[in-house]
C-alpha cells in the first residue's frame, strides 16, 4: 500500500509537471526568463523539497561546485 501511495503521488506530480507545460505552451502561463545562477535554481529545489526528504527518513548531501553557472530560466 505505500508502495502505491508513492507511486500515486509521483504520478500526480508528473501529471501537473504536464499540465504546466501545456498552460506554458498555450500561453496562459509566461516565464519571466532571465539570466539566473544555476547554484540559485538547484538550492531552490532543494529548498522546496526538504520536508518531502525528512519525512521519508532520507538525508540529502550536496556539493554545489564553485563554477558560477548562468542559465536562462524564470526562478519563480
Amino acid at each position: 500500500v505505500e508502495m502505491m501511495e508513492r507511486q500515486f503521488d509521483h504520478l500526480v506530480r508528473l501529471v501537473d509537471d504536464l499540465l504546466d507545460v501545456g498552460r506554458i505552451r498555450a500561453g496562459k502561463i509566461v516565464l519571466q526568463r532571465r539570466p539566473v545562477r544555476l547554484v540559485d535554481a538547484v538550492t531552490r529545489g532543494i529548498e522546496s523539497t526538504r520536508a518531502s526528504i525528512a519525512q521519508h527518513g532520507l538525508e540529502l548531501e550536496t556539493h554545489l561546485g564553485g563554477d558560477d553557472v548562468v542559465v536562462d530560466g524564470d526562478l519563480e
